[in-house]
């Protein structure tokens, strides 16, 4: 029997990596989880202030995974440093796993998320033994307005666009809350 557990973590702010906000109890959580479902406001509402006081969803988007690669890149640059001292007991490997950590400090630096990256089964096993944060697949559900339930305008409209092919999820949360309170 198949299951599956969802933890609500707080929104993530700029700076995180640095332990702005919740910091590191916030990436901790994240470390636990084995997948990412993002939530991300795509509709204007008066009502519900947004903590950057403008609704731009790539900007959300972006602020997440900017943080979880400034994560990762510590961990991986930690990584590099452990790989000199282990080099005497298996030179070979270690100089697998020094190429392994070079190839993903670039793309950090380069910013690009590691779940894009293409690595081989030896490479993405030993990544994943790094517990890195951008490693970890990602669904995004766009919190879409009543009046664009499939998510094609507007700031659900621009974030699909700006997706490189990671699976997006209009859903009108408003709607489905107020679907679970009938009888």
């Amino acid at each position: 029997q198949a299951s599956i557990r969802f933890t609500d973590i707080a929104g993530l702010v700029r700076g995180a990596s640095r332990g702005e906000g919740l910091g590191n109890q916030f990436l901790g959580h994240i470390r636990e989880a084995d997948a990412l479902v993002h939530i991300v406001r795509c509709f204007e509402d008066e009502k519900i202030v947004h903590v950057d006081g403008v609704v731009d969803p790539v900007r959300d988007l972006e602020i997440i995974d900017a943080e979880l690669m400034l994560a990762d890149l510590d961990t991986v640059e930690r990584h590099r440093t452990k790989i000199g001292h282990a080099a005497k007991g298996n030179p070979k490997q270690a100089a697998a796993d020094l190429a392994l950590a070079e190839s993903l400090i670039a793309h950090l630096k380069k910013g690009i998320p590691l779940r894009r990256v293409s690595l081989g089964a030896e490479e993405a096993q030993r990544a994943h033994e790094l517990f890195l944060l951008s490693l970890k697949p990602m669904v995004i559900v766009a919190n879409v307005a009543e009046d664009d339930p499939e998510g094609k305008s507007g700031a659900a409209g621009r974030l699909r666009s700006a997706l490189h092919g990671e699976p997006i999820l209009p859903l009108t949360i408003r709607l489905e809350e107020e679907l679970a309170q009938l009888d």
